[in-house]
C-alpha cells in the first residue's frame, strides 16, 4: 500500500496546565495503528498563549502495523487516542463508555465529535475534556450500546434519533453529520420518575390530571425540563387513576411500569412508522389518554386536536417559552387558509399550557420557572377571535384561577434576592414589562 502522509496538530495552551488537545483536519484516519511518527516542531513563540506541534503520522498500510510500540512510546497515545501529558487534570480514558461512568452522576448532556474533544454540560454549563475523538471510537461505542446500524444510517438519513442503556442510565441520543463527520448529542435520562413537588414546580399543575379530553401542551427550550414534567405527570396518573395510557416517542425515553393503569409505549421508527400514522391508529385501541413526545408538522397537529376533540386527553410537548408562542406557534404550522379553522378548533381543545425553563439562582442551584395557562371562555374567545397577544395580560390578572405568569415569577425571585439583575433580564419574556415594574433600565442586557 502507497504511503499516506496524514497530519495531526496539537496544540498546547499553557493556561490550562501544558494540556495538549488533539485537532484531526481527516476526517479519513479510522485506523489507530501507525508503525513510526516523525517528528518536527514548529513552536513559534513560548511567550505566545498558543503553541503549535506538527507531527507528520507516516500510515504505512495494513501489513505494516502490528506493532504499535513505537506510537504510543514516541507521543504517549492511550488506547483511546488521547495524548498522554503529565500535569493533566483528567485521567485518560480508554472509551466513551468509561468516560460516561466516570462522569455519569454529574452530567446531564454529552457531545461527541469525530476530531473534536469530546465536551459535557453539567449544570447548564458546557465544559471540554481532553479526551480527543476519533472515527474508529465513535463506531466502537456505537457497538457497545448494539447501535452499529447508525454509522451507515446517518449518511442515508442525516439524523437518527436513538435511545439506549450505558452505565445504569437511559440516554436519549441523536447522531447527525457536520461537516462530513459524524457527531452524537446525548441527554440522560434519570431512571427514577420524580413527582411535582419533587421537580420544585407549582402544586396546582397536578389538577392537569383530572382532565379527560382535550389537549395539553407542555412547553420550553431544549433541556428545561419538558420530558421530565410530561412523565412526572403520567406516573401520577398511573398511579392513582384506572387509565389507559398511550405514548408514541422518539425515542422512548422513560419506561413507565402499568400501575392503576395500563401503559403502552410505542417508539418511531421501532414500533410505528410516524408519529402521524401512530395516532391515526391509536383511536381505534381504545386510550384515555395519547402521549405525543413531540408535534413537528401541521398534520400531525391536525390529528391530534382532533383526538382531544374527540373525548380523549392528549399531552404533548413544543419548543416554545411561554403561553402566547406555543398558541402561535401551533397557528402558524398552518397554511394561511387553514388558520381560522384551526384557531377554532384549537379555542375548543386546549386544557392548558405549562410553559418551563431552568435557571440559576445566586447560590448556583437550578431551579424551574413556570408560566401556567387554564383554558376557560376568555382564553377560548381570544384565540378564536385571533387576539392571542392579549393572553399574557390575562394570565398576569388572574391569578386567582391557578394562572401563574413566567415574568411575575421572575420578577418575585428578583425580589426576594434568588436571581440578580442579568439573569431576570435574559431570562424574561416580556422585557418591557419587567422594566415598567421593577425600574430595571440595563438596555446593554436586551
Amino acid at each position: 500500500m502507497k504511503d499516506i502522509e496524514k497530519k495531526v496538530i496539537y496544540t498546547k495552551n499553557k493556561s490550562e496546565n501544558n494540556e495538549y488537545k488533539y485537532i484531526n483536519d481527516e476526517p479519513n484516519i479510522t485506523n489507530n495503528k501507525y508503525d513510526y511518527i516523525k517528528g518536527k516542531s514548529n513552536i513559534a513563540n513560548n511567550n505566545d498563549d498558543y503553541v503549535n506541534e506538527e507531527f507528520s503520522i507516516l500510515n504505512r498500510g495494513e501489513e505494516n502495523m502490528n506493532d504499535e510500540s513505537n506510537t504510543s512510546s514516541i507521543l504517549g497515545f492511550n488506547e483511546f487516542n488521547t495524548l498522554s501529558i503529565s500535569g493533566s487534570n483528567e485521567s485518560n480514558t480508554s472509551s466513551i463508555s468509561e468516560f460516561i461512568e466516570e462522569k455519569i452522576e454529574q452530567i446531564s448532556d454529552i457531545h461527541i465529535l469525530e476530531g473534536e474533544c469530546l465536551a459535557y454540560r453539567e449544570k447548564m454549563n458546557i465544559y471540554h475534556s481532553n479526551i480527543c475523538v476519533r472515527r474508529h471510537d465513535i463506531e466502537k461505542f456505537l457497538i457497545e450500546i448494539e447501535k452499529n446500524y447508525l454509522t451507515k444510517q446517518v449518511y442515508e438519513k442525516f439524523n437518527l434519533d436513538f435511545s439506549f442503556k450505558c452505565s445504569g442510565y437511559r440516554f436519549r441520543g441523536n447522531i447527525f453529520l457536520n461537516k462530513g463527520k459524524i457527531g452524537l448529542a446525548l441527554r440522560k435520562i434519570n431512571d427514577e420518575i420524580l413527582g411535582l413537588e419533587d421537580l420544585k414546580l407549582p402544586s396546582n399543575i397536578i389538577n392537569l390530571c383530572d382532565y379527560s379530553s382535550g389537549i395539553i401542551f407542555i412547553t420550553g427550550p431544549t433541556g428545561s425540563g419538558k420530558s421530565t414534567t410530561m412523565a412526572s405527570l403520567i406516573e401520577y396518573i398511573n398511579k392513582n387513576k384506572m387509565k389507559h395510557i398511550l405514548t408514541i416517542e422518539d425515542p422512548i425515553e422513560q419506561e413507565f411500569v402499568s400501575k392503576k393503569s395500563f401503559v403502552n409505549q410505542r417508539e418511531v421508527g421501532s414500533d410505528v412508522d410516524t408519529f402521524l400514522n401512530a395516532i391515526k391508529m391509536s383511536l381505534r385501541q381504545d386510550p384515555d389518554i395519547i402521549v405525543i413526545g413531540e408535534i413537528r408538522d401541521a398534520e400531525t397537529m391536525k390529528v391530534a386536536i382532533n383526538a382531544a376533540e374527540t373525548g380523549h386527553l392528549c399531552i404533548s410537548t413544543l419548543h416554545t417559552l411561554g403561553a402566547v408562542n406555543s398558541i402561535e406557534r401551533v397557528i402558524g404550522m398552518f397554511k394561511n387558509e387553514e388558520k381560522e379553522a384551526i384557531r377554532y378548533e384549537l379555542s375548543l381543545a386546549l386544557k392548558s399550557i405549562v410553559s418551563q425553563q431552568l435557571i440559576k439562582d445566586k447560590n448556583g442551584e437550578i431551579i424551574p420557572v413556570v408560566e401556567l395557562m387554564i383554558g376557560d371562555k376568555s382564553i377560548a374567545n381570544m384565540i378564536k377571535e385571533n387576539k392571542v397577544n392579549q393572553i399574557s395580560n390575562y394570565i398576569m390578572t388572574n391569578s386567582s384561577k391557578g394562572m401563574i405568569s413566567m415574568d411575575k415569577s421572575l420578577i418575585e425571585l428578583y425580589r426576594q434576592k434568588k436571581i440578580d439583575k442579568t439573569t431576570l433580564l435574559e431570562k424574561a419574556i416580556d422585557k418591557d414589562y419587567i422594566q415598567k415594574n421593577v425600574g430595571v433600565t440595563d438596555k446593554k442586557l436586551f
